[in-house]
């Protein structure tokens, strides 16, 4: 094996950046080169749902609601993360109530579902327009409503003509 080969970072920004710079400081040749861009769907929240509980299952989204100011309202309540990354900056925003699945989409269902007792109302799932896995589906059979709030997208950047090959 080639010391030295390059790694290229494909997550989107700003997440691309930060991984790059770890593997840089590891000693390898990483460089960021996101193939997806975030775009923020303005939204706003539907003054009749009920939640009490909120899950996410991206970094992505919780900056989503911190750009259009909806972090402070929920920073009290509880909060469900797909794994510890998302959960840590949950924390380091001032999410007081974290739980982190440490794992996947079926992990954080069974948390959800461990946790129901403590779910009174709908839970709010800030999220992506488009998701590789349906957790409001997944959900449904153990009685938990998942409220859906579309807050942003990944779009995929067109990259130059001169490093398609």
């Amino acid at each position: 094996m080639q010391d030295n080969l390059p790694i290229f970072i494909t997550r989107p920004e700003p997440d691309a950046t930060i991984s790059a710079k770890k593997w840089q400081a590891t000693g390898l040749n990483a460089s960021a080169f996101p193939l997806m861009e975030f775009c923020l769907i303005p939204n706003i929240l539907p003054l009749n749902i009920k939640f009490n509980a909120v899950v996410f299952t991206s970094k992505n989204a919780i900056r989503a609601l911190e750009m259009i100011g909806l972090t402070n309202e929920l920073k009290s309540i509880l909060v469900f993360c797909v794994g510890a990354n998302c959960a840590n900056f949950a924390t380091n925003l001032g999410f007081s109530n974290v739980k982190s699945a440490d794992g996947n989409v079926d992990d954080l269902v069974k948390l959800l579902a461990n946790n129901k007792r403590h779910i009174k109302e709908g839970i709010l799932y800030p999220r992506a327009k488009n998701i590789s896995k349906d957790l409001k589906t997944r959900c449904k059979p153990i009685g938990l409503d998942i409220v859906d709030f579309i807050i942003y997208n990944l779009q995929p950047i067109d990259l130059p003509k001169e490093i398609i090959i």
